[in-house]
């Protein structure tokens, strides 16, 4: 049929449209339809409604917060549990230094006969160590030698115990006055037969084990420990000091040795030293800082560190020196490369990690320390087992007598189970100044430290199993503190990496 000319371009402008409309709606979907799609089918992708992808980011958000509180819990009591035990710990440090250590004691008990108990160590011949001190003004850490002790009358350890003041020395540092000071101490504990390992030590000296295995290291330790030595690896003789006008009769240059100031001597060699005059004459001449014309220079030389070992070399005794000389942990390698003192720790630096480092753990026969330290105090008895020999009469030394026979029998089984440390195990640490006392006793005197010095690291009242867990989490909380740390930043980034992806699907959609 045919249309008028009006009615046909009107019905072509609307075919037009319809077919531009219909083209632009297909070129907004995401995929073209096929020609034989099933107009029932829903679109390959549809888009999502506005109210679920807010329900979704809500969701997200609930997430992230309550991430963020677990984690934040988690820190909270980690932080609450580190900073309530140090500051326990301080507050126990502090009343230990106001009571002058007469605190931990306190199952000190009345001394018992002394003379009866003295008889019955020499009858089982208890060897004896002698530690000597050799200080030039207070004794900065006398409260925790004090708390080593705890059978020990109240008091100082040192009452009845200093030299008298006519045998004191004045000493100068790197003179030969404190060779006579160090033979002044060892004469005097000399005059007691039992003692059989003398050990020189100074006032800002620190154990690194507890008294038991302190003691049954030394008296069960062949060797002295000084290097006595010209073959150790690594170490210096600083021959430079040597000038042939230090040579006697019998004491000569390939005699020349040097070691440590201080060291763990047996009593035989404390004998051959103290009866010398040869080396030490010729060192007190001639082992000093002075200009020597020869050299066109000045020579220093400190005759306390050599005048020990060389008098041992001179009589051969050379092997029986651990050929190290490591009584004592010091630290070099924090102060200039000529520097006469060793590093000074900061209280800050004083805890239970430090002293376990500084017992250097890697070393041959060092790892087993908690095992020594365990077997060592087997072979001791608690001073409560020794009060009911106290009486007098003849109950009195019946009891001693039983106690006596417990002793030996204990001491018999402690040997058969006991290792003793490695010869390159260093047993005291030094140098912790008056300023470090307080940090010292926080790291080893409360029940629970590991440090293994004061204490077993056991609390009264607590299981193995529950010291076994506390200890786990001691070691484990400043790694729990860390990771929680590093949890906690994880939301905020989490909604900043969201926040620009959104940012980057509205910037599509709208284009």
């Amino acid at each position: 049929m045919a249309l008028p000319r009006g009615a046909s371009s009107a019905l072509l402008r609307r075919a037009a449209s319809q077919a531009a409309l219909n083209g632009e709606r297909s070129h907004g979907s995401t995929a073209d339809a096929a020609p034989d799609a099933d107009p029932d089918s829903p679109p390959a992708a549809a888009r999502p409604a506005p109210g679920g992808l807010a329900c979704r980011r809500l969701v997200v958000r609930c997430m992230l917060l309550l991430h963020t509180a677990l984690v934040a819990s988690v820190l909270l009591a980690t932080v609450t549990s580190i900073t309530s035990r140090q500051q326990r710990s301080r507050e126990l440090a502090q009343r230990l230094l106001e009571g002058g250590g007469g605190e931990a004691p306190s199952s000190w008990v009345p001394p018992v006969n002394s003379t009866a108990l003295r008889q019955c160590g020499e009858a089982l011949e208890l060897p004896q160590v002698a530690l000597l001190f050799l200080v030039k003004g207070p004794f900065h850490h006398e409260t925790l030698w004090r708390l080593c002790f705890p059978a020990y009358p109240p008091g100082s350890l040192f009452h009845g115990r200093e030299l008298p003041q006519k045998e004191r020395v004045v000493t100068e540092w790197g003179q030969h006055s404190l060779v006579d000071a160090a033979r002044t101490l060892l004469r005097a504990a000399y005059r007691n037969p039992r003692v059989t390992k003398f050990a020189l030590m100074s006032e800002s000296d620190l154990p690194l084990y507890s008294p038991h295995l302190l003691y049954t290291q030394l008296v069960s330790e062949r060797l002295s420990r000084i290097n006595a030595c010209n073959t150790t690896r690594g170490w210096r003789l600083f021959e430079h000091r040597w000038v042939d006008r230090m040579a006697t009769h019998r004491l000569k240059e390939h005699h020349w040795r040097k070691s440590w100031q201080w060291f763990a001597l047996t009593r035989e060699h404390v004998e051959l030293i103290l009866n010398d005059t040869e080396v030490d004459g010729a060192l007190r001449a001639h082992c000093r800082t002075m200009w020597e014309p020869e050299r066109k220079d000045e020579r220093e030389c400190y005759s306390d560190e050599h005048v020990f070992p060389t008098v041992l070399a001179m009589h051969g005794r050379d092997n029986e020196t651990d050929c190290q000389g490591w009584l004592m942990d010091t630290d070099w390698s924090r102060v200039p490369r000529l520097s006469p003192h060793p590093y000074e720790y900061p209280a800050d630096e004083v805890t239970n990690a430090l002293l376990h480092r500084l017992r250097r753990p890697h070393l041959p026969g060092c790892s087993h320390a908690a095992t020594a330290a365990a077997t060592a105090a087997g072979g001791f008895l608690p001073a409560s087992s020794l009060q009911a020999a106290g009486t007098a009469g003849t109950a009195g030394a019946a009891a001693l007598t039983g106690v006596c026979l417990r002793l030996e029998q204990q001491l018999a089984m402690h040997r058969a189970r006991h290792r003793p440390l490695g010869p390159q195990c260093r047993l005291l640490a030094r140098k912790f100044l008056n300023y470090t006392a307080e940090a010292t006793l926080a790291a080893v005197a409360p029940c629970d430290s590991s440090a293994l010095v004061l204490n077993k690291g056991v609390c009264p009242f607590e299981t193995p199993l529950q010291a076994g867990t506390r200890r786990r989490w001691q070691h484990t909380a400043p790694l729990a503190l860390l990771l929680g740390s590093t949890l906690l930043l994880l939301p905020p980034l989490a909604a900043l990496l969201l926040a620009a992806v959104g940012s980057a699907a509205a910037g599509r959609h709208r284009e």
